[in-house]
Formats: structure tokens, C-alpha cells, sequence
């Protein structure tokens, strides 16, 4: 029976907002693995029955992410650690990338680079310290709403390295993303994701957010014969209809847009 390891991360914004709620719906209907959240800040803000039940990790010490935001500075807004400041284009804070230029810093999916590379490093974190394992990566705006045993896991994944929603989207949905870490064939695909973003290669890209890094990279590895990839992902009505329509509906609901949209958490 393989080890799995569900993971999340939430800064004390997003804990108050969606995260505890999502735990708590966890710890209810307990799934079969254990529960990892990473988070920003001191991490005081978390209730003690959620740490005292969780493993955890800071991601405010990662020397990965550290070097990351110097790195990158001159591209990350201020309000994220950087020294980035609005762009010139017309509407600046317009999310759509044709209201900018091309490879404009302040798009959405760009000036959010450091929330998406977040999600990656607690997700390497936590690989490299409990490999040979199944991770889950659910964003905190999600809500268990049954149990899920290890036997409709291993239905789930089979063979494959990797279970996503995706579907007719054009990048995978990453808020709720399965990965399957007890072969070398992920360990590859991570390590090439990491890479792309400390060598800055991302800048490159269209859009640097984690749907879209990852999106291209899983290509590339399915295409090279070296992943196997089982997409689950049902049909859209509506953008945030990823999980709602998959086979994972029962089981787990994703509040998409909940940060953004609703709260006007999001940047």
C-alpha cells in the first residue's frame, strides 16, 4: 500500500478565508493518507487541532524560494516580496493578457508568479522528504465531502504517474492534481518544473502562472514516451466547473474563483 500524502498551502488570509474550512472538512470525513499544509507567515494563525493533526512546513525559509524572489525581483510586484512596479500598458490592472503587451510583467498569470511557484516548492518539499509516495495537491479553497479510501485511490491512478483534470481545457487544472512519486518518471517531471523556474526560463513563456508551466513540461514528457497521464477532467459550463463535473465531484468539490472572484482575496 503506498504512503499518501494530501497537501495544501495557505497564507493567514487565505486560512481564515477558505483553508480551515477545508481542514476541517478533511479531519471530518478522513481520507485515507495524511494532511501537509504549507503555509506562509509564523503560522500561529493555525487552530491547534489542525497542527497538532497535520504535518507542516514554512515556506517563508525555503532557500529555494528565497533565492527565487531575489532572483526575480525586478518582476514581482512589491506586495509579493518584490520591487516590481505597474506596468505601462493602458489598463493595468486589467487581468486578460490582450489588454497587455506581449510578456507584460503585470498580466494576472504573471504578476501572481509567486503564489504559483509557491504551490511547486511546498510540492517539492514535500516529495524529497517522503518520496516513493502518492501526492495530492488540493488548493485550500476546496471541501472534502466524503471519505476516500485507499482502495478507490488505487482505482484511481492505476498505472499512471499522474491524474489530472484537465480535459478541454487547454492546461491542467493544478488545484486538485494527483501525483504519483513512488516511480522516476514524476520525480523527472518536477525536477525539469523546478528547473524551469530557477533558471528563469519561465520568463520565456506567455504566462508563467502553474497551469500553464506545468501544462507544457507534461506535454513534452507524455510526447517523449517518459509519463503516463490519466485525465479525468469533465466537461466546462463555466470556468470553475473543473472538478465539479469529474468523476472527483462525489468525493472532493473545488470552489474555484473562490480567492478571486468572490473574496477579492487574490491580486
Amino acid at each position: 500500500m503506498i504512503q499518501t500524502i494530501w497537501v495544501t498551502s495557505f497564507s493567514e488570509e487565505l486560512y481564515h478565508a477558505t483553508g480551515k474550512a477545508m481542514l476541517d472538512s478533511f479531519f471530518k470525513y478522513r481520507p485515507y493518507g495524511i494532511m501537509l499544509y504549507n503555509y506562509d507567515g509564523d503560522g500561529l494563525y493555525v487552530n491547534s487541532e489542525h497542527i497538532i493533526n497535520s504535518l507542516s512546513n514554512s515556506l517563508d525559509v525555503n532557500p529555494i524560494l528565497i533565492k527565487f524572489i531575489n532572483d526575480n525581483a525586478n518582476i514581482i510586484p512589491k506586495f509579493f516580496g518584490g520591487k516590481a512596479k505597474k506596468c505601462n500598458c493602458p489598463d493595468p490592472d486589467a487581468p486578460k493578457c490582450r489588454f497587455h503587451k506581449k510578456n507584460c510583467h503585470y498580466t494576472y498569470f504573471n504578476r501572481n508568479l509567486i503564489r504559483w511557484f509557491k504551490i511547486y516548492v511546498g510540492l517539492n518539499y514535500v516529495r524529497k522528504q517522503y518520496p516513493n509516495t502518492r501526492i495530492i495537491r488540493v488548493d485550500s479553497d476546496c471541501l472534502f465531502r466524503q471519505h476516500i479510501s485507499s482502495d478507490w485511490l488505487d482505482d484511481l491512478f492505476e498505472d499512471n504517474d499522474m491524474v489530472i483534470l484537465q480535459k478541454v481545457r487547454p492546461y491542467p487544472e493544478t488545484g486538485t492534481t494527483f501525483y504519483n512519486f513512488a516511480g522516476k518518471n514524476t520525480h523527472s517531471l518536477f525536477d525539469a518544473l523546478i528547473q524551469r523556474y530557477v533558471s528563469g526560463k519561465f520568463r520565456k513563456s506567455p504566462r508563467w502562472d502553474d497551469c500553464y508551466q506545468l501544462g507544457t513540461l507534461k506535454d513534452k514528457f507524455v510526447k517523449a514516451g517518459n509519463l503516463k497521464v490519466k485525465d479525468v477532467g469533465g466537461e466546462l459550463k463555466f470556468h470553475s466547473d473543473v472538478v465539479i463535473n469529474s468523476i472527483i465531484a462525489p468525493f472532493l468539490i473545488h470552489n474555484k474563483g473562490t480567492h478571486s472572484r468572490v473574496l477579492g482575496i487574490s491580486k
